[in-house]
């Protein structure tokens, strides 16, 4: 009896660590960086970490989204960097916080709504037609600021991306906020349901009554918005806007959801794992950072963690097809 109780005592723990794997491996990390660095675990350095993921998760809950459904954005920094300079804009013009925000998310939204249509639609391969967008995108940034940094921002547009409310970054604060909505719209409703059955697979989802096209563009749309709150708070944590701002976001957000346990190939993830994806990658970042690692290695580092993720993702995959 008594080896019985241990043998599901074991396999429980095994089941537990197994569904909380990427927890076991954010926390084996932290304490790892604790042993590198005497300065990881301050108090100055664990805020500087949250405030430099805030872009970094928002982009992942956007990939994270497209690649549940199937799809992905590799327009999505480029996206990121429109948002953030119109945004910028709107706010000096306006004095409205609230309004440059909100012209961010409406920007990034036209952007995927642009592109869901050719993917939907048209039957584009996602890949090319989002590739095609982030080279458009990048261009019309530098014509938009004329190749210039903005640094006119007035006295308001740096609030949400540097003020703090009871000594946590208000960017922290929005950036759990969305996430809630995240976890919700995955987790709790029919449509996140559906995006889950698209990824899956498209013809049995389309066979069971889903509006394929029409949820390709939803999805498309809410990774605008997710898109849209990374330009805006971005810029404002950087208080500028640069035309060469988010190059190579689009990558770590994909490579924070996959490291997070979003399946590659679509269909299987949870808002959660795009989160602590995203952790993971700014931890790495941050205790580079302080190992004061070359900016160039760092980016050889980032690919390498790219084609880990994904690699192990796609392993698994075949693993459980039995190939």
């Amino acid at each position: 009896m008594g080896k019985k109780n241990e043998g599901s005592a074991g396999s429980r723990l095994k089941a537990l660590a197994g569904q909380n794997g990427i927890i076991v491996v954010f926390l084996l990390l932290l304490v790892i960086c604790s042993f590198v660095s005497n300065k990881f675990f301050t108090s100055s350095n664990l805020l500087n970490i949250g405030r430099q993921t805030v872009a970094i998760a928002l982009i992942a809950f956007a990939e994270g989204i497209l690649l549940i459904n199937g799809r992905t954005d590799l327009s999505a920094g480029s996206t990121m960097c429109l948002a953030g300079l119109v945004g910028l804009n709107v706010c000096v013009a306006t004095n409205s916080i609230v309004l440059g925000l909100l012209a961010s998310i409406v920007v990034s939204m036209a952007v995927s709504l642009f592109s869901s249509i050719f993917v939907a639609y048209l039957g584009l391969h996602h890949y090319i037609v989002t590739l095609a967008m982030q080279m458009a995108i990048r261009g019309i940034c530098f014509i938009y600021t004329g190749g210039l940094i903005i640094t006119l921002t007035g006295d308001k547009f740096n609030i949400l991306g540097q003020a703090h409310i009871f000594g946590i970054p208000i960017s922290i604060l929005i950036m759990l906020a969305v996430f809630v909505c995240f976890w919700i719209l995955l987790a709790k409703t029919r449509l996140g349901r559906s995006f889950y059955a698209m990824g899956g697979n498209k013809e049995a989802a389309r066979a069971a009554g889903i509006n394929v096209e029409k949820n390709t563009v939803v999805a498309y749309l809410i990774s605008g918005i997710f898109i849209g709150f990374a330009g805006f708070l971005f810029a404002s944590r950087l208080n500028s806007g640069a035309p060469g701002a988010g190059v190579g976001f689009e990558g770590q957000g994909i490579a924070s959801a996959v490291v997070g346990g979003i399946s590659f190939g679509g269909g299987v993830g949870k808002a959660s794992g795009a989160l602590i994806g995203a952790f993971i990658m700014g931890v790495i970042s941050n205790i580079l950072n302080l190992k004061a690692v070359d900016s160039y290695v760092q980016q050889v580092i980032n690919a390498g963690l790219i084609l880990f993720a994904v690699t192990i993702d796609v392993v698994s995959k075949r693993k459980k097809l039995g190939r």
